[in-house]
């Protein structure tokens, strides 16, 4: 998932900068903004679930792969539902 860096840390080994897009796992995401630091990535619009990554497959947000779009967007809003 994009987000823009709003403060200077370091983790994951690597270097974030302010106003920087990055590109993270919503779960690092959550992690990084639960550390009690304040918010320092700000989610960049919503994901873009699932992602066709070739071969009529596609990568859901839980990691999952599945063939066949109507399949993927079925199991997303599913896992969008669930909240996972």
């Amino acid at each position: 998932m994009k987000a823009t860096v709003k403060r200077y840390f370091v983790g994951f080994d690597q270097e974030f900068k302010p106003g920087e897009i990055v590109e993270l796992s919503v779960e690092k995401i959550d992690q990084l903004n639960g550390a009690g630091l304040g918010t320092i990535l700000e989610v960049d619009g919503s994901p873009e679930w699932p992602k066709h990554v070739g071969g009529g497959s596609y990568e859901l947000s839980n990691g999952e792969k599945v063939k066949g779009k109507d399949t993927a967007i079925a199991a997303q809003s599913e896992i969008d539902k669930s909240g996972s």
